[in-house]
C-alpha cells in the first residue's frame, strides 16, 4: 500500500538523519526539522514541510469513516527517494567546479589588459596564474586594485601580468582568501567552507581542486561561491515534484 510505503520511506529518512546527528547538540528534537533549517538542508525545506504534514496526517488520522485521509502521490515518494540519496551520498562538489579544461589561465607574459578584457566580457572573477604547470597565484580585481594603490602604478598596454607578481600569490590578496581541496570533497564541505566565518576573516573567493587538495599539484578544477551556493542547488533539487528531467546545468 502506498501509505505504508510513504511511512517507511520517511522512517528510513528520519534513521539516516539519526545517524548523521549522532552525538551533536541540536536545536530541534526533530531530526527532520533539524535537517531542514540547517544550511545544508535548506534547499530541501518545503518538500520536507510537505512529507512531515502527510506524514503526521498518516499517523495521527489515518482514515476518516473508514477512508484514507491523504494518500501520496507517487511523485512525492519519488521526491522521498531524492532526499534519501542525498543524504545517504552528498555529491560531490567536483560536480560543479569549473573544470581545468574551461577554465580561464593566464601566465605572466601575459598582457594585463588583455586579461582583464577577456575577464569582463566573459564574467570570470578570478584568473590562475600558470606557469610550467604549477599556479603561481592568481589574477584578480584585488589584484589591480593591490598593484594600482601599492605601487602607484598604471596599467596599460605594455603592462604584462608578471608586473604584478608581488600581488599576485594568494596570500597576498588584501581582501579575499583560496583554499585548496582534494577532488573527493562533497558539495556539503564545499558549501560549509564558503559560510562566512569570523568578521574580520578575510571572504573565502574560490576554492582550488587537485587530486589530494595539496596545492603544487595540477588543478583539476576551481569553484567559486556562485557555483556551490547557486546553480548547485538549483541543480541538486528537482525543478518540480515528480518532474524525472534531471536539471540542465547552465553554460557560462
Amino acid at each position: 500500500m502506498i501509505n505504508d510505503e510513504f511511512l517507511e520511506k520517511y522512517r528510513v529518512l528520519e534513521d539516516l538523519l539519526s545517524e548523521r546527528y549522532a552525538g551533536e547538540t541540536r536545536r530541534h528534537s526533530s531530526v527532520i526539522i533539524e535537517f531542514e533549517n540547517s544550511k545544508e538542508g535548506e534547499i530541501f525545506r518545503d518538500r520536507l514541510d510537505l512529507c512531515r504534514e502527510i506524514r503526521n496526517l498518516l499517523t495521527h488520522n489515518a482514515s476518516l469513516e473508514g477512508e484514507p485521509v491523504v494518500t501520496p502521490a507517487r511523485a512525492t515518494l519519488d521526491m522521498l527517494d531524492d532526499i534519501i540519496a542525498y543524504v545517504r551520498r552528498p555529491p560531490l562538489a567536483a560536480n560543479w567546479a569549473v573544470s581545468a579544461e574551461r577554465m580561464m589561465t593566464t601566465n605572466m607574459r601575459a598582457p594585463a589588459l588583455r586579461i582583464m578584457r577577456a575577464m569582463e566580457s566573459k564574467g570570470f572573477s578570478h584568473v590562475p596564474v600558470i606557469e610550467n604547470e604549477r599556479m603561481m597565484g592568481v589574477f584578480s580585481q584585488s589584484t589591480v586594485f593591490s598593484y594600482i594603490c601599492g605601487r602607484g602604478e598604471r596599467v596599460d598596454e605594455y603592462t604584462l601580468v608578471g608586473d604584478m607578481a608581488r600581488f599576485l600569490p594568494l596570500e597576498k590578496h588584501s581582501s579575499e582568501r583560496f583554499a585548496f581541496i582534494p577532488a573527493d570533497t562533497s558539495y556539503v564541505d564545499a558549501a560549509a567552507a564558503f559560510t562566512p566565518g569570523p568578521q574580520r576573516e578575510k571572504r573565502l573567493a574560490a576554492l582550488f581542486l587537485t587530486q589530494t587538495g595539496a596545492r603544487n599539484e595540477p588543478l583539476i578544477g576551481m569553484i567559486t561561491p556562485w557555483d556551490i551556493l547557486g546553480r548547485a542547488k538549483r541543480q541538486i533539487v528537482r525543478p518540480e515534484f515528480g518532474d524525472e528531467r534531471a536539471a540542465v546545468d547552465e553554460q557560462m
